[in-house]
């Protein structure tokens, strides 16, 4: 994956008649396997955990969630103010904007309602919209404590190094991507606070299951967390999300086995029941009036269709650019590397007719099936951040950028300016303060920096996340494998994003710590 990612950056394409590719490929795959095998074998003489004497100081300190939440919170202020009230952006002002004056299903009611909601009794109770954002700002900072504080301190009481849960904290309290992440109100950190606290449950679900279905508090505790979880990234009671619901509660049936079949039943109604009461409560209160075209699902595959378009159209025959024609706006179509957003603008309504979806999967095969490269070059490139720890996250910098905000950037790593989206207006209290972060979000210049670069970067958190995997299957230590496999098949499923970018994956961030043990920590 290196050597693909050092042949998009060099040639914007990877070949496999490429003579330095294989060149790489091969040196890599020595070098980097000398280098695991140095890591996995220094890991192997770790041993086991053992529980370890206590210290009066690191019970005063991991023993209490207040303490470690108040480290966290201080830590994180100056990031705050210097965007104070919050860092409302991307989407929070849509979100306001839509919902505020009748709302549609383009964002999950969960977050809008409660946005909204706040936003609105702030500004008829003080007159200050400022107010309504620094209280979901600071509320999601506290919720995000809460949960980091949790994890800590049941590793803390399951044994785990104090050096390494120092270097937990100190992750947590200092690391700038948490501080970006934890002041942006936007319903990307609320689902992943979310889906890392569904994790987290069925991490110590699965190695403590007895305790787990014997517990009546504890099952409906993670029912809830698994339907909010749901809640907070779909907002629909449709077939999909109850087959996701149906495939989750067979699944914990099957694991349960028969000595706990019942608890798992009331498990799996109990996810059912609150996400069905939920949604149709917040469908309810928000009453959609507008509903989004479903062709935006496409967009994924109008990526490598419309490269295909553009390295090799004018070899297309008439019948096939005809065809072609009858989906895609062909005028000024702009294929950008690694933004699908821009290809799918272009797709015609047309496929979103029931009949015309088979025509355009058909079609869109056989195109495949005629350039396979230009579809595998696509998907490389639209994927690199996910698997190249080097890779620069600009999807959205590009000529012609239909984002302004983000024209005068070096990259687009995350949202950090002066420029907060109404009805929220920018009085940050630390220039200086807000400077540092600016510069980690747009500007280049850290990148260059050798290993400080790579804990900044996505692939650097996916390939950690298969290293704890691999090292599960290896020690067969399948316990931690359904907590490791959700975030896995979450990174998997994001792949069809169309654009990549760090707040879709924020809940490796979070997570982070939980695989990072998962290395160390043996049963």
């Amino acid at each position: 994956m290196a050597a693909c990612g050092q042949a998009l950056d060099r040639n914007g394409y990877v070949s496999i008649k490429d003579g330095r590719f294989w060149l790489l490929l091969a040196v890599y795959t020595i070098v980097f396997t000398a280098g695991l095998n140095i890591i996995w074998q220094w890991m192997e003489k770790q041993g086991k955990a053992q529980a370890r004497e206590r210290h009066a100081w690191a019970e005063a300190l991991f023993g209490r969630l207040w303490l470690m939440m108040a480290i966290m919170l201080i830590c994180w202020l100056p990031c705050y103010l210097s965007i104070f009230p919050g860092n409302f952006s991307y989407d929070s002002g849509i979100e306001y904007n839509q919902c505020a004056y009748g709302y549609n299903d383009a964002m999950p009611f969960l977050h809008s309602f409660l946005l909204v909601r706040i936003l609105l009794k702030s500004m008829a109770k003080t007159g200050s919209v400022a107010i309504g954002v620094a209280v979901l700002t600071i509320g999601q900072m506290i919720l995000l404590s809460g949960l980091f504080a949790v994890i800590l301190r049941h590793f803390y009481r399951a044994g785990v190094s104090r050096v390494l849960l120092i270097i937990i904290l100190v992750y947590y309290a200092l690391f700038p991507t948490i501080h970006l992440l934890a002041t942006c109100p936007i319903r990307d950190v609320l689902f992943s606070g979310l889906l890392t606290l569904s994790v987290f449950e069925v991490y110590l679900a699965v190695k403590e299951k007895e305790a787990f279905f014997r517990s009546r508090w504890r099952r409906i505790g993670a029912a809830g967390t698994v339907a909010l979880t749901v809640l907070a990234r779909n907002n629909s009671n449709s077939k999909a999300v109850y087959l996701l619901l149906l495939l989750i509660g067979i699944l914990v049936f099957l694991w349960a086995g028969r000595e706990f079949r019942r608890g798992a039943a009331w498990f799996s109604a109990g996810v059912f029941v609150t996400y069905f009461v939920l949604s149709t409560a917040l469908s309810a209160a928000c009453q959609p009036q507008t509903s989004l075209p479903s062709y935006t699902s496409l967009s994924f595959l109008t990526q490598p269709i419309a490269r295909a378009y553009v390295e090799t159209g004018d070899s297309w025959n008439a019948e096939e650019l005809e065809e072609y024609g009858h989906y895609f706006e062909t005028d000024d179509l702009l294929y950008v590397e690694g933004l699908g957003d821009i290809s799918a603008s272009k797709l015609k309504t047309t496929a979103d007719e029931s009949g015309s979806k088979i025509g355009f999967l058909r079609f869109w095969l056989r195109t495949g099936a005629r350039h396979p490269g230009s579809y595998l070059n696509a998907w490389l490139a639209n994927t690199k951040a996910l698997w190249y720890p080097g890779a620069v996250i600009d999807g959205y910098n590009y000529e012609g950028s239909l984002y302004p905000t983000y024209k005068d950037y070096e990259r687009s790593y995350f949202s950090f300016s002066e420029f907060l989206d109404s009805p929220a207006r920018f009085d940050g209290k630390l220039p200086a303060v807000h400077r540092f972060y600016a510069s980690i979000a747009h500007d280049i210049s850290f990148e260059k920096i050798p290993v400080v670069r790579q804990v900044f970067s996505i692939g650097f958190y996916v390939w950690m996340l298969l290293f704890a995997v691999f090292a599960a299957f290896y020690r067969r230590d399948y316990a931690v494998l359904p907590a490791l496999g959700i975030l896995l098949i979450y990174v998997l499923v994001s792949m069809l994003v169309p654009v990549i970018l760090v707040r879709y994956f924020a809940a490796l961030f979070f997570a982070f710590p939980m695989v990072f043990v998962c290395l160390f920590l043996r049963d």
